[in-house]
């Protein structure tokens, strides 16, 4: 459970994050919302920062609850067994730190494809039908993939300090990458179109 659960809380955290952006972007772009703000005083990077913003508020309210949820479960798995338990502080880093790098990748990586390939989120895009989501919804969860393989495969080997080290930098420029690009290359007319 020490290994499986960072994993579990980083796909749920990012599977929640991946559904709220598309059915945000989904519903503001229907309903005429995007367009709202793009006829106000809003520019486009404004827009996209106050995005940004609210789905990573999300993501933190979601790797929290999840967290907070594997804690309890642990703590009943230990009390039930009448096992002892000792952790080190960098295994108790990496379970908190990995799972929400993957929540705020998987918030850049979301708006990244709902905003700027808005097709790819569709349901049934390029013949995929994914759970409702499109192809874009795989790509979103593929950091939280990374999470929960480093966890269940390489924790034991690597160590918790190296693991953050490595996984939690690549899964942070990762996310940097991706808002950088969504900031850089925002059109809300590709949202409009789709």
């Amino acid at each position: 459970m020490l290994l499986f659960l960072p994993g579990l809380v980083a796909l749920c955290s990012a599977i929640a994050v991946g559904v709220v952006v598309r059915n945000l972007i989904g519903s503001e772009a229907s309903r005429g919302g995007i367009e709202a703000l793009l006829a106000g005083p809003y520019r486009p990077g404004s827009i996209m920062v106050a995005l940004l913003g609210y789905i990573g508020a999300l993501a933190v309210f979601y790797w929290a609850a999840m967290s907070a949820l594997s804690a309890v479960v642990l703590v009943i798995i230990v009390w039930t067994s009448g096992a002892t338990l000792t952790l080190s502080v960098a295994y108790l880093l990496s379970v908190l730190v990995l799972p929400l790098l993957a929540a705020w990748c998987a918030t850049a990586l979301s708006l990244l494809v709902n905003l700027l390939y808005p097709r790819l989120a569709q349901p049934g895009s390029y013949g995929l039908n994914m759970g409702g989501g499109g192809l874009g919804g795989g790509a979103v969860i593929l950091p939280a993939l990374g999470v929960f393989f480093v966890f269940t495969f390489l924790a034991p080997d690597v160590g918790a300090a190296r693991l953050l080290t490595i996984a939690g930098g690549a899964t942070a420029v990762v996310a940097v990458a991706s808002t950088v690009l969504v900031a850089s290359r925002f059109r809300p007319d590709a949202v409009l179109e789709s």
